[in-house]
């Protein structure tokens, strides 16, 4: 049984195994772009840019590649429809030439929030409203002209003490619908039907920023319920970078 994830690099079959080669940067020129909300943008407690996710996982890459770019167009507050339309950046403007061109994105903590709490049109409903919007937002991508698209999830909010998230707004009801949200994408990752990107990170799975519901921040990492401090865009980035970045890439 073979299943094709759309316009995918590789070819997906039941076991997940993978018939084409991964690239081999020292040979290869790399633009990356990152998309998404202020968790990608990083501008929360975390000072100048070189120490935020973007910035972060680009130190990791560029001593590896024949040559290598990068930009991000990440900005707070967004949602997917936003990124989608391009209503603050576009990220397919981002797309260079003669370069392999790789697209890290995420966004579901605005898109999922925003609608309960203020009830906002460019968030979304449903999990599914916001795994449909990022189908679309993929396809426009692979239009663009990127080649490789890495979806990342998030973590789960934290709470600030035992009882208590320092947003009221992290209801159940938000946070179940964010798990419907990241189950969504790893069921499509697992089976490769529905799916629109060629590598995936399940933040819920690092050892440093993942794990269940419920848990208190842990101060090193966490600013607060989902923003981060230095360490933890570092961790971020490097879980990113190995567990999403090298499914497509060797050293």
């Amino acid at each position: 049984m073979i299943l094709m994830g759309y316009k995918s690099n590789f070819i997906i079959n039941a076991l997940g195994g993978e018939s084409s080669p991964k690239v081999r940067l020292s040979v290869s020129d790399i633009n990356i772009v990152f998309d998404g909300d202020s968790i990608t943008d990083g501008n929360n407690n975390c000072g100048t840019l070189e120490n935020r996710f973007p910035s972060e996982m680009s130190k990791i890459i560029l001593p590896l590649c024949k040559t290598f770019t990068y930009d991000t167009v990440a900005v707070g507050g967004q949602t997917t429809k936003n990124m989608l339309r391009g209503d603050f950046t576009d990220a397919s403007t981002k797309v260079v030439a003669g370069k392999v061109n790789v697209l890290v994105a995420s966004e579901s903590v605005n898109a999922i929030l925003n609608y309960d709490l203020k009830g906002d049109i460019n968030g979304a409903a449903t999990a599914q409203i916001n795994f449909n919007d990022f189908t679309l937002y993929d396809e426009k991508m692979r239009l663009a002209g990127y080649d490789y698209i890495i979806r990342w999830t998030c973590f789960y909010p934290r709470k600030i003490n035992a009882s208590d998230y320092n947003r009221a707004e992290w209801t159940q009801q938000v946070r179940d619908r964010q798990t419907e949200y990241f189950n969504l994408v790893k069921s499509a990752d697992n089976t490769g039907i529905n799916k629109t990107w060629d590598a995936y990170t399940d933040l819920r799975d690092s050892p440093l920023l993942g794990g269940e519901e419920n848990q208190i921040k842990d101060s090193l990492y966490f600013s607060d319920s989902v923003h981060l401090f230095c360490d933890g865009y570092k961790a971020l980035a490097e879980y990113v970078y190995e567990t999403g970045f090298l499914q497509l890439f060797q050293e």
